[in-house]
């Protein structure tokens, strides 16, 4: 078994790391300000590349970075421009600044369009920190949110510069009908609302381009698995059945994805035959120690698409299961064949998991998992079980039930 794990663990790891290309039609504008149409692989970016990958026209393939493009065009999807910037470097730290000014840090990076018009708003991702530009004339100022410890007689209080609101109030000041409060939040969905106030105020047109969304499915989960525990118990056949949503993150091609399961959890009847002495147990001959169990059982995973393909995809997971323990059986059966039942009420059990799987269609999605973790007890039983961990090969069917 050891084996069999190490195998996977190498096998997913060498296959997750495996680049996938996603060219689809775009443009680049170079240093000269001349327009190339090709195609550009997109990654559906969580941080602001640094790099990206274009084929022109005539299939030759070039990497290019801030430094070498004025602009970049994914589709109909996004544009990308390059400024030479300042902003909050401070705002990806760890451990917060003590100071109210920001540490400015200048770099020539891709900004990410939000709203483009006569005053435009882009965006820059960092270290999943997102910061915000104001984009007039072609120059590009950050709008200020930072954040820092204030100490005061040895006391650190969270403190946040809210500078971006006197700069948007500056930059809106002749149109009174666009109002900049405390209340404008520094996101995409505030501030895109309140550039687009302004644009309207002006009589301007506003072109918007909204963040991918991850993709949701929800639905019903049956699964029968392969029981075991250790300490020479013998397994048997378990069933269960549930709810699950899972949430597939835009960057990357979709290729990851967070899933939440909550269910019914039966095993499979589990018995240890043995050769037993006079004990607590049992008198002396052949003993049978019996475990039954029942749970809530809630899962919880990463999943990674491993495939090209988006036509039946195969992906990768792992994660974590917590079984609560609703009701069960602990049980001796002495030589004589008499039963003492030693529990009823089992200890909530946690567990790890290693898997894969495939989308068979938009609807069904089959998975298979080795789950293994804490020892069967019983809350109500004076001795512990023979049972040393468990584990399980789970086969499940997960039905989409949204549109």
């Amino acid at each position: 078994m050891k084996t069999l794990l190490s195998l996977l663990f190498i096998t997913a790891a060498t296959l997750c790391c495996r680049a996938q290309e996603n060219f689809v039609a775009g443009y680049v504008i170079n240093s000269d300000g001349q327009k190339i149409e090709g195609s550009i692989d997109d990654q559906y970016w969580t941080n602001s590349p640094s790099i990206i990958q274009f084929k022109d026209a005539a299939g030759v393939l070039g990497s290019y970075t801030p430094g070498d493009l004025q602009e970049f065009g994914v589709g109909e999807k996004t544009i990308y421009k390059s400024f030479l910037v300042k902003y909050d470097s401070s705002a990806s730290l760890k451990e917060l600044s003590r100071q109210f000014q920001p540490e400015l840090k200048e770099s020539q990076v891709f900004l990410k369009a939000v709203l483009l018009s006569n005053l435009s708003l882009f965006q820059y991702q960092e270290n999943w920190v997102t910061h915000f530009f104001l984009v007039k004339d072609g120059q590009a100022e950050a709008l200020i949110n930072h954040e820092f410890y204030q100490v005061t007689d040895g006391i650190e209080t969270k403190r946040v510069n809210q500078s971006y609101i006197e700069q948007l109030r500056r930059y809106f000041s002749d149109c009174e009908d666009v109002k900049i409060d405390r209340g404008v939040s520094y996101n995409e969905k505030g501030l895109r609302k309140v550039f687009q106030a302004y644009g309207d105020c002006r009589g301007v047109a506003a072109t918007t381009f909204t963040d991918l969304k991850p993709i949701k499915t929800f639905g019903v989960v049956g699964l029968f698995g392969l029981d075991k525990s250790g300490g020479g118990f013998k397994g048997d056949i378990g069933y269960g059945g549930g709810l699950f949503l899972n949430f597939a993150l835009p960057n990357k091609l979709y290729k990851n994805s967070l899933l939440v399961e909550l269910g019914y959890r039966q095993f499979g009847t589990l018995e240890h035959t043995r050769q037993s002495s006079v004990s607590a147990l049992s008198s002396s001959g052949t003993t049978i120690e019996s475990l039954s169990f029942n749970a809530i059982s809630l899962t919880m995973a990463a999943r990674k698409r491993i495939s090209k393909s988006l036509v039946r995809p195969i992906f990768l997971q792992s994660g974590i299961n917590f079984m609560y323990g609703l009701d069960g059986e602990y049980s001796i059966t002495g030589a004589s064949g008499g039963k003492t039942i030693r529990g009823t009420k089992p200890e909530s059990t946690l567990g790890l998991f290693l898997g894969g799987g495939v989308l068979l269609t938009p609807k069904f999605t089959l998975d298979m998992r080795y789950q293994f973790g804490s020892a069967i007890n019983y809350k109500d039983s004076e001795f512990l079980t023979s049972s040393t961990n468990y584990s399980t090969i789970n086969l499940s069917i997960a039905y989409n039930l949204l549109k």
